[in-house]
């Protein structure tokens, strides 16, 4: 064995049941706090992760705004559109650098799958020249459909730190929600363009339709997730007043009627984008909102727990000291007075200073100390009745002698003497037994007082 036990304290024994418990907790406790440590960090991303989303989905939008007015500039109308499309463009180039400085505070690990305006925007830069060519087409519509997929998945990719919190569900709507805005505004910029060319590419109504098919879809996957507030807002939008006048525009030109209205559709799609992006506004704020929430209260359950179990550890610790000091100073005082006894101090008394074990055996103590102090004083009077025979012995002599003397003297004082020799033998005589008896007794009062005192020892 490492340490020997058997010659360890009883207070240090004591404390050592105790810490073993604390310190197996504290290890237990230490492991939950790195674990809470871990879910601040993963929380804190997540936060981290909300942001560039809401900066990623209001770059969405910007890019599909630059797409509808891209659209309707390539046709007849391209010269009333330039307005427009400069316009759209510095929104799309504000929503750029908004999100490059979000980038520039978020989290290393989201960073690698960030677009960033040195590629990504040169892209969009190539798009924007391209619409400037003469003879630009619905590929170009295309084009910017392509560099939004680019945006969604990044938007995955951000979705991957609300993976096992109570935002994943909501991270999904919201990419269901862009996903439906995306093809809202795709199915705008296609009948744009045909509504300004005045004309038709094979293939269009099959590729509106499945547009139309797709956004119904993930509009019902939308309300199938999103939570209860932001559906009742989004049955608003489909229930608006530029929902049906989409609706009735798009039945004319899936007809080919293509002589309808270029500013009431671009108008209606405009107010569908707007209303659709203010159901997203609402949803990034409550993201972000339920993010840092989450971030502050994993934050707080940590150091309460650490607190927490501080408190109760050094709790255990003084109740665990304070119970081995009454647990261990009667054991102390016991020992230090079997010690005086053994040095000859039988008159020791120990107080009594609690009920429990250690309470009784100072008491057993205590009598113990007494019945060998009792044994001691009948030793000591046996010692007094033999000293009182021993000085009766010599008094009995005395008397002989003087007896002699007087038969000496006469011889009837003689005879008288000799018959008070005979009687004080007989008297000396009984007081030699006496004295016997006396002495046999002190002997047998010694030998018990003695295993009295060995027993007691």
């Amino acid at each position: 064995m490492l340490l020997d036990l058997l010659h360890v304290r009883i207070r240090i024994k004591l404390l050592g049941l105790v810490l073993l418990p604390i310190v197996g907790g504290g290890l237990l406790s230490g492991l939950y706090v790195a674990d809470q440590i871990r879910l601040t960090d993963r929380l804190q991303r997540l936060r981290s992760a909300t942001s560039l989303s809401v900066s990623v989905g209001d770059l969405v939008h910007a890019l599909q705004a630059e797409a509808s007015t891209t659209a309707i500039h390539l046709g007849v109308h391209a010269a009333q559109s330039q307005e427009g499309l400069v316009k759209a463009r510095e929104e799309t180039d504000q929503k750029w650098t908004a999100l490059e400085a979000a980038a520039s505070q978020a989290d290393p690990a989201l960073k690698p799958d960030l677009p960033t305006r040195n590629w990504d925007g040169a892209r969009v830069w190539g798009l924007r020249r391209w619409a400037e060519t003469p003879g630009g087409n619905k590929d170009l519509i295309e084009g910017y459909s392509r560099e939004i997929q680019a945006l969604f998945h990044v938007q995955n990719h951000l979705m991957l730190p609300a993976a096992g919190t109570p935002l994943e569900a909501r991270f999904q709507s919201f990419a269901t929600l862009l996903h439906a805005k995306d093809l809202a505004g795709l199915e705008g910029a296609l009948v744009s363009n045909a509504l300004s060319l005045g004309a038709v590419d094979p293939g269009f109504q099959e590729r509106l339709q499945d547009l139309v098919d797709a956004e119904k879809a993930q509009g019902e996957a939308f309300m199938a997730t999103a939570p209860e507030p932001l559906k009742a807002e989004f049955q608003k939008v489909l229930a608006g007043p530029s929902i049906q006048e989409i609706g009735r525009l798009r039945s004319l030109v899936m007809a080919g009627h293509l002589d309808q209205g270029l500013d009431l559709w671009a108008r209606s799609i405009e107010e569908r984008q707007q209303a659709l992006k203010w159901v997203q506004d609402s949803m990034s704020l409550g993201l972000l909102t339920d993010a840092s929430a989450l971030e502050s209260r994993a934050r707080t359950r940590g150091w309460m727990l650490v607190f927490a179990f501080s408190l109760f550890g050094l709790a255990v610790l003084l109740w665990t000291w304070r119970a081995t000091v009454l647990i261990t100073a009667p054991i102390e005082n016991l020992a230090e007075g079997m010690a005086r006894m053994k040095n000859g101090d039988i008159r020791v008394q120990l107080p009594v200073l609690s009920y429990d074990e250690t309470g009784r055996m100072t008491e057993s103590f205590n009598g113990m100390s007494a019945h060998l102090r009792g044994l001691a004083m009948a030793l000591q009077g046996h010692a007094n009745r033999v000293s009182s025979g021993s000085s009766a012995l010599s008094a009995g002599a005395e008397q002989v002698s003087s007896a002699t003397l007087q038969l000496a003297k006469s011889s009837r004082v003689q005879r008288e003497a000799s018959e008070e020799v005979f009687v004080a033998v007989t008297q000396l005589q009984a007081s030699i037994v006496q004295v016997r008896i006396n002495l046999d007794s002190l002997i047998d009062g010694s030998r018990e007082a003695t295993d009295l005192v060995r027993d007691a020892a």
